[in-house]
């Protein structure tokens, strides 16, 4: 059943100059066009279920468990699938899709309670929509055609994001709509993926550097980048850092796209870095790899979506950390080309196959040897 729904929406379009920072301005009212759309999918596969959506599913975010937002910036829309009864081999599920303005290019989004923020690359905009309501806000940056990519809400409510052509990294309060954003030191660094831990941890990529950047907001402005190469002519040969998940405040797990593997950076140690290969190459290294960390303490699972690869894996983490078995499988279908990888609260995974309009459940027990390469370590 296919309902559209006209609701009005809030939109800020323009900011003031504030004592360095931007303050959104409420601009005028909109309407937002939403689709649902009720849905069956039928699985025989043990750990497989898959979800056709309208548009190409990139980035994702578990609200929670069987509950899945995307963005969807080839028809400029963001979209939720919303699991509403499981049974033996079929699985009914409603899909509503959120149509933004024109151009918007959603690039990245999270969660934080019933608000998902979004960046919309297209437009320099940073949206807020509200499922509960169904209203939604955005919020127009102040440095012009400043490419907004990732982005990650802090448990202190502070919306860091990541501005790819500007170079820089963007802080926004929501509570008073204040922007700010802090020049990347190094030239062209490609920003991409943003993750916070906490309320002041906040690390991001920049792959075209090959660097892993921890940003510290309360250290004079020529300190705040710490820098951390995944490339050195006589230590690391990893280049692109695509993906990152953090364990703690001051320890991230990265993978690079260029050396197709997964490290595990902790300061504390003397090496730095701990590096452990994937098993599949790609023919080329012209793809990403994207990961994920399940969350508590002790063992846990690392799963990774290989763009490149069109396969996807699992890292067993065991309690001192170390790196187990790697296991790994390809993506289901014949045009699933993994990119966004997200694990729920129950540990399982879901991740987004963008050319064959799927969103893929990775449940538990993931797969059987017979079905993978195992390796062990």
């Amino acid at each position: 059943m296919l309902k559209q729904i006209a609701v009005i929406i809030f939109a800020v379009f323009a900011g003031l100059i504030f004592h360095g920072q931007s303050i959104a301005t409420q601009g005028p009212m909109a309407e937002l066009q939403i689709e649902t759309e009720s849905k069956v999918t039928e699985s025989s596969s043990p750990f497989f279920v898959q979800y056709g959506i309208a548009g190409k599913p990139s980035s994702l975010a578990v609200e929670k468990p069987h509950r899945v937002w995307v963005t969807l910036p080839d028809i400029d829309a963001i979209g939720v699938i919303s699991v509403t009864q499981i049974e033996q081999t079929t699985t009914s599920y409603e899909v509503t899709t959120y149509f933004l303005e024109g151009g918007s290019k959603p690039y990245d989004l999270a969660i934080q309670g019933d608000t998902i923020w979004f960046t919309a690359y297209g437009t320099n905009k940073i949206g807020r929509l509200n499922s509960t309501t169904n209203t939604l806000q955005t919020y127009t940056l102040t440095d012009s055609d400043s490419g907004p990519t990732g982005i990650h809400v802090a448990t202190n409510g502070i919306v860091w994001f990541a501005q790819q052509k500007a170079n820089k990294l963007g802080r926004l309060d929501p509570s008073s709509g204040a922007q700010q954003s802090y020049a990347y030191p190094i030239a062209d660094g490609g920003l991409d993926r943003v993750a916070t831990f906490g309320a002041d941890s906040v690390w991001f990529t920049a792959p075209k550097v090959d660097r892993v950047v921890y940003f510290d907001e309360s250290k004079p402005p020529q300190e705040q980048f710490i820098n951390i190469p995944t490339f050195s002519n006589h230590l690391f040969p990893y280049t692109r850092p695509t993906g990152i998940a953090l364990e703690s405040a001051q320890i991230a797990w990265v993978s690079v796209a260029g050396g197709n593997s997964i490290g595990r950076y902790d300061p504390g140690t003397l090496a730095l870095w701990r590096w452990d290969q994937l098993p599949s190459q790609g023919e080329e290294e012209t793809g990403s790899i994207h990961i994920a960390l399940t969350g508590g303490n002790g063992a846990r699972n690392l799963f990774y979506a290989n763009e490149m690869t069109k396969r996807i894996g699992r890292v067993h983490i065991g309690t001192n950390t170390a790196v187990g078995r790697i296991q790994e499988i390809s993506a289901p279908g014949s045009n699933c080309t993994p990119l966004g990888i997200k694990a729920d609260s129950d540990g399982n995974a879901w991740f987004t196959c963008g050319a064959a309009n799927t969103v893929v459940y990775w449940k538990s027990p993931f797969l059987l040897d017979i079905y993978a390469p195992l390796i062990s370590k």
